[in-house]
């Protein structure tokens, strides 16, 4: 009777094991963004859009687009300055602590205006969580801002500093 009981014990855990498998797979493929959604309050969540940017209302495309390339050209040419040694020259504190206080004053002053994205992948995974929940049809309206800038910005300040700023004796070939 005993070793009867055990056997049953153990064929309901098992049951109760797979049960529980099954439910958490069917969670993750039904939620994309489960650790999102387990931190936020749902509708917290669907207030902000998942994170997803947008152009502001009262803002027009040509001035978002100018922003993001202003905002990913101060990013890329204060990283390139601080980053690319002199000869013999080099500080390991000053680049990060210019790009991070780059990227704090491009969040702190264009916020109102694209989101600031600098990087199309923040852009990117944000409105696909956002479209794959249903929170709006217009988050892939104004996201071609979010790619255009960044690269923009970034071949101009690439550009900038090779021509202009980077030394014949410090070019690399």
């Amino acid at each position: 009777m005993e070793q009867n009981f055990q056997v049953c014990k153990k064929v309901n855990m098992k049951a109760h094991r797979k049960e529980k498998i099954n439910t958490q797979k069917k969670h993750f493929q039904r939620e994309p963004s489960f650790i999102s959604q387990g931190v936020l309050d749902d509708d917290v969540f669907r207030l902000i859009r998942a994170g997803a940017l947008s152009v502001a209302p009262g803002v027009s495309v040509s001035q978002a687009l100018l922003c993001e390339i202003v905002l990913t050209f101060m990013l890329i040419f204060g990283a390139l300055v601080a980053l690319v040694p002199e000869e013999g020259k080099c500080c390991p504190l000053v680049g990060p602590i210019c790009v991070g206080t780059t990227v704090g004053v491009a969040i702190l002053s264009a916020s109102r205006v694209s989101g600031p994205s600098i990087n199309p992948a923040r852009s990117f995974g944000p409105a696909m969580v956002a479209w794959m929940y249903g929170m709006g049809s217009d988050v892939w309206t104004y996201h071609y801002v979010h790619w255009v800038g960044p690269i923009l910005g970034t071949v101009l300040a690439v550009i900038f500093f090779r021509l202009i700023v980077l030394p014949d004796n410090r070019r690399t070939r």
